[in-house]
């Protein structure tokens, strides 16, 4: 009985060595199957991970809102004949010269307003000399014009004005000597004509008006 029962033990093992060296390659094809798996995840992980496109940059709007009114001219212009289309392309033409024109216009305009309101701020800063003139009316009346103002001389006041202008040698001299006639004679016409102070260059104008037009009184 001993020896039956070595024998079927003996006769076993061999299979259950079989189950053994099956565990190893079953081992192996899990953990191949695991690195397979890991790698298919990789790869989707990878690819999740791939940046997404850039969108491309935006178009100014201004193309984007007319896209709507060309397309229905391309509408239109699909239905007409070759007469019909070069009318249509004599009247664009003459539309974007008229818009060209006005835009140069426009341009021109703001030019012309810049360099006015330069000149205005000049004029403000340094006005232009005033202008002087003598009228005589009658044998006994004269009237100097400046700043604005007329006034009224008689003919004896007039040949001190000329005596005072012919004394003097230069501009300045002769502004100087006629405020000094004015501001001692004849005060008011300083008052009216805004005249403070023998530099006025309105003084000078006058001196040299006297002297070329009237003589020296005798």
């Amino acid at each position: 009985m001993a020896k039956k029962s070595q024998a079927k033990a003996a006769k076993k093992e061999p299979a259950t060595k079989t189950g053994a060296a099956k565990a190893p390659g079953a081992k192996k094809a899990s953990e191949s199957k695991k690195v397979s798996t890991k790698k298919v995840s990789t790869k989707k992980s990878s690819a999740r991970k791939t940046p997404a496109t850039k969108k491309p940059a935006e178009k100014d709007s201004k193309p984007a809102a007319n896209q709507e009114p060309i397309a229905r001219i391309v509408a239109l212009l699909e239905q007409m004949d070759e007469a019909g289309l070069e009318f249509i392309h004599s009247q664009a033409e003459i539309i974007v010269t008229t818009e060209k024109l006005g835009k140069a216009r426009e341009k021109t305009t703001k030019a012309l307003e810049t360099v006015s309101q330069q000149r205005a701020v000049t004029v403000d800063r340094e006005p232009p000399p005033p202008a002087v003139g003598i009228e005589q009316k009658q044998d006994n009346a004269f009237f100097i014009r400046t700043y604005g103002k007329k006034i009224f001389f008689n003919r004896q006041e007039m040949r001190a004005i000329a005596a005072t202008s012919h004394a003097a040698s230069t501009a300045p001299d002769g502004a100087r000597r006629l405020y000094a006639w004015m501001k001692r004679e004849r005060s008011d016409f300083l008052i009216d004509t805004g005249i403070t102070g023998p530099r006025d260059h309105a003084l000078k104008l006058l001196w040299e008006h006297v002297v070329s037009t009237y003589a020296p009184p005798k």
